[in-house]
């Protein structure tokens, strides 16, 4: 079973344009629908995944919708109309370990059942609509919510491989400390999901977890990044609302 999470951190297509080159050696008596869990990444290879996980948390404080897109393919062929195929929410993972804690209408938008596979083409996307208000912002307690979707039978699609016929979403309103912050801390100071937050702000190539992308440098970081921060940091003073404190640059500053 393929145990890579792929970190959603903003509305997002998992596009991987992938679909059709597998179709037709899957090509069997019933077209079968499927979640494509792969993508393509830099170096053009393909990687597959087991879940997705979107975070709010990279978010600023006013964007409390976003959307999450996942492409939908099917083994077969191309019809030349359009097609339904149906997507249910499952209360927990048959071949995928989760239970559904997300509420429909509260944590996303009701999902209709019945989807269209446009005609004379290979793939749609699913949009799946989240909501922030309910997602505890908490970096200390980390709590996430989680959402199954199954695939099921329609006239028009079979089901095939199980696997690929349930989706796991995963969505928080945390962010834990990406790992390249210890390598910058002399500049940056004590990890704080809101510094994080206002580097992204100034940067989105601070969003990556992994790795700072190649377009900053340590050098960047100690003489703009590092003293910007500092000042949007004394000048909006966000509080730590758990701590009770300031958000500064060097320290968390009780509230008096």
């Amino acid at each position: 079973m393929k145990k890579l999470i792929i970190w959603v951190l903003g509305i997002i297509g998992l596009f991987g344009t992938g679909c059709s080159d597998e179709l037709d050696s899957f090509y069997g008596e019933r077209d079968c629908i499927y979640f494509q869990e792969f993508i393509y990444n830099t170096l053009g290879n393909k990687v597959e995944y087991d879940s997705i996980l979107y975070t709010f948390g990279n978010k600023m404080s006013d964007v409390v919708v976003d959307t999450v897109k996942v492409v939908v393919c099917y083994t077969g062929r191309k019809a030349g109309q359009d097609r339904t195929y149906r997507v249910v929410v499952a209360d927990t993972g048959m071949v995928k370990s989760g239970k559904t804690t997300m509420e429909a209408g509260k944590d996303y938008d009701p999902i209709a059942e019945l989807q269209v596979m446009p005609a004379n083409s290979w793939t749609d996307t699913l949009q799946i609509v989240l909501h922030r208000e309910y997602l505890d912002p908490s970096h200390r307690k980390q709590l996430s919510k989680c959402l199954m979707l199954r695939m099921e039978e329609t006239e028009d699609f079979g089901v095939g491989n199980i696997e690929n016929s349930e989706l796991k979403l995963v969505a928080n309103n945390y962010l834990t400390e990406p790992l390249w912050w210890e390598g910058v801390k002399g500049y940056l100071g004590y990890y704080h999901p809101v510094k994080w937050q206002v580097l992204i702000s100034f940067n989105e190539d601070f969003d990556n977890a992994d790795a700072i992308s190649q377009t900053i440098d340590n050098f960047q970081i100690q003489t703009k990044y590092g003293p910007a921060l500092r000042s949007w940091l004394e000048d909006h003073r966000p509080i730590d609302e758990e701590a009770n404190a300031y958000i500064l640059m060097d320290a968390l500053v009780p509230v008096e």
